[in-house]
């Protein structure tokens, strides 16, 4: 164990992004990731760091966790920190990431932070890379100054231009690219050719083992 929050697929401190398809379950692997952590148990045959302390961001979503992908990750709601945002009317026009994040008091120091979805702090879906650069950089420089990771959830609008493909570089902009720290892929099975859900991870360059998945998608 190198102090990583997940051997080798999440790092302390650092931004990691989980991109995919709509309804292609990203909701339902990251409850089952907190469901793991919470428990004190290894993510998919992966070791933990130990007693993290976990917060769920969602942004322009109903003020309610969707209680059948609760039941199925086993995730008791009580042991994590549920923020929500109904609108982007809840913040100045114009806010950064920075102040977005400092915006919700009741984070408290924890140890991982899931954003559902990232988008909400980048800007709209159609903003171009090089815009979208300077706030995922505030992204950054944030996980570092209070060493809290923070996995967003993410819809690439690359992917409504472009076939599906599993490589995760293919799948994200340069920005999240270049400043992520660990890049992981979410493949239904029809994008993946096989009758199971395919979650793919790369860090620095190095894609690990593919993670083969069977959960109905929310």
């Amino acid at each position: 164990m190198n102090g990583d929050l997940i051997d080798g697929i999440l790092p302390p401190g650092a931004l990691a992004v989980l991109a995919g398809d709509p309804q292609v379950g990203k909701t339902r692997l990251a409850l089952q990731i907190l469901a793991c952590l919470q428990r004190n148990e290894p993510v998919f045959g992966h070791a933990i760091r130990q007693n993290l302390r976990l917060s769920y961001i969602l942004a322009n979503r109903p003020r309610y966790v969707d209680e059948p992908a609760v039941q199925a990750a086993r995730l008791d709601v009580g042991l994590v920190q549920f923020s929500w945002v109904a609108d982007e009317s809840d913040f100045p026009a114009g806010a950064t990431p920075r102040r977005l994040l400092e915006r919700l008091g009741s984070l408290a120091p924890c140890d991982l932070v899931v954003v559902d979805p990232l988008s909400f702090f980048l800007g709209n879906l159609r903003t171009t890379s090089s815009s979208t650069y300077p706030r995922v950089l505030q992204l950054c420089r944030w996980c570092g100054e209070h060493d809290t990771a923070i996995l967003g959830l993410h819809w690439p609008s690359k992917w409504r231009r472009q076939s599906p493909v599993r490589v995760p570089s293919d799948r994200l902009s340069g920005s999240l690219y270049s400043l992520a720290a660990s890049r992981m892929s979410l493949a239904s099975p029809d994008q993946c050719g096989h009758d199971w859900t395919e979650w793919t991870v790369d860090i620095g360059g190095r894609q690990l083992e593919r993670i083969k998945l069977r959960f109905s998608a929310v």
